[in-house]
């Protein structure tokens, strides 16, 4: 929500359905969640009124680190991923299973 929603007058601006169906359109996965989220982002805005000084530039620079975020964690999962598939390559070739070593490691970490 911060990549698109980032003052309480934006979030009011689009109110519950409108963010809610922004919110399903950019990855919340189930109709009842962004509606949940939307009400409770618009219920929360609905009393605040109070205009920081700088608030535009707040707001760029909040969706601006969002979207930086989002691009971190899209990242990591692509290399957490690429660890994950090489590992289970050399595991193979080793005749070991990727599975028991994960299980054996979850295990002795507990």
């Amino acid at each position: 929500m911060l990549t698109g929603y980032q003052t309480p007058a934006a979030v009011r601006g689009i109110g519950r359905a409108g963010l809610a169906t922004w919110l399903k359109n950019h990855g919340v996965r189930t109709g009842s969640r962004s509606k949940i989220t939307a009400a409770a982002a618009v219920t929360a805005v609905e009393t605040q009124f109070t205009a920081v000084r700088g608030g535009k530039a707040y707001a760029k620079m909040v969706q601006t680190l969002a979207r930086e975020e989002m691009s971190l964690g899209q990242e990591i999962a692509e290399l957490e991923a690429l660890i994950e598939g090489r590992f289970r390559v050399a595991l193979i070739r080793g005749g070991r299973s990727f599975e028991a070593i994960t299980r054996k490691a979850a295990a002795t970490t507990l």
